[in-house]
Parts: C-alpha cells; structure tokens; sequence
C-alpha cells in the first residue's frame, strides 16, 4: 500500500497530523507527515503509532499496509525465476477462514510459500526455512542483515499444504505481541521501550 495511501485513508496530510496528534496525545506535524508522503515511506519506528491512531479512527491496517521492501521483492522475483506469477509481490497471508486476524497481512501467504518460517503455520513434520525473501524484508525495514544466512529454499508447486494438512501443523494464531518493543544495541543491552 505504502505511505501515500495510508495517508489518503486518514483524509490527508493534516488530517493524519491532526488524528495522530489526538491519539498519542502529543504534537505531530504535519511536515512530519509531508515528509513520509515524499519519501512515500513511514519508518518502521513510527508504524506502531500509525496503527494507534488508526484503531482510534476506524482505519483498518496492517504489515502488508506498510510493507512495500524492493529487496523482497526482488528476492521474491529471483525465487520465481520463469514461473509466471499474478498477484501482490510480495504475497502476504489472505486466508481469514484458516487464520485469524493476527496471521493476515503479516505472514507470507501459506499457499504460495508453503512451509516458509514466516508463513502463519509452523510445520513440525518438515523443514521450515529461512529463505532470501524473509531476510530481504528485515533488511527492507531497516535491520542490519546477513542474506547469505537464507537456507536453501523454493517455492513449493502448487497446492502446497494439501499433503501437509493434518500432519503436524501448528497454526500460529493471535501471535502479535500486544506489550513493549525493546531496542537492543549490537552488545545485546536494552536502550530503550517503545510503548504500544
């Protein structure tokens, strides 16, 4: 989705200002807000408090609102190869019958990538991965990364899970962590809290 249309869903530069001033109970300019519009990017520091402010507004969003990684989807281009392939790049969890709300939009979708560590079900009959993709997003939202970490992987053909199903699945369900964020430095020391 990216910056310009979260903001649209606010009604606009000073209008997200404005709601976001309310929610959090401190100024945001709406400079602040043009300058996201410009980069069209929120920084990852800030999602959490867009999501606040848009719970106060009514305003449904989630990972896949913010999440527009070139490296990602470059990663996730390179694992295609040749095979054609419609939708969103990266294709992020859809399944509300299967998930719940916690699993939409913030897992890679499970019919496309199958057993993939950041699908929203943890497979204990088979390997679940590390690949490129999920590497390349913590890299696209700012984490220092070591790609050549990934673990061997390909997309699996399609119906992925149907043999899967049954065997040892287990669906990870409400798994957003509703507490505080802690910022760790590079020697594993807590520097700071973000508060949800």
């Amino acid at each position: 989705m990216g910056a310009r249309r979260i903001i649209g869903l606010f009604g606009g530069i000073r209008p997200m200002a404005r709601q976001m001033s309310q929610a959090l109970g401190k100024r945001v300019p709406a400079t602040t807000i043009q300058g996201w519009s410009d980069r069209g990017a929120i920084p990852s520091r800030r999602q959490d408090e867009v999501m606040a402010a848009a719970r106060e507004c009514g305003i449904a969003l989630g990972f896949a609102d913010f999440f527009d990684g070139p490296e990602a989807r470059t990663s996730f281009d390179e694992l295609l190869g040749a095979t054609p392939y419609v939708g969103n790049r990266v294709p992020v969890e859809n399944d509300n019958v299967n998930y719940s709300t916690g699993s939409l939009d913030s897992h890679w979708r499970e019919g496309v990538f199958g057993t993939e560590l950041m699908t929203p079900g943890l497979n204990t009959s088979v390997a679940n991965p590390v690949s490129k993709v999920t590497i390349s997003s913590l890299n696209d939202l700012g984490y220092i990364v070591n790609v050549g970490a990934a673990e061997t992987y390909g997309l699996p053909p399609a119906p992925p899970l149907a043999a899967l199903r049954g065997q040892g699945t287990i669906l990870l369900l409400n798994d957003v962590w509703r507490g505080p964020v802690f910022l760790v430095d590079e020697n594993g020391v807590v520097v700071g809290t973000l508060r949800r």
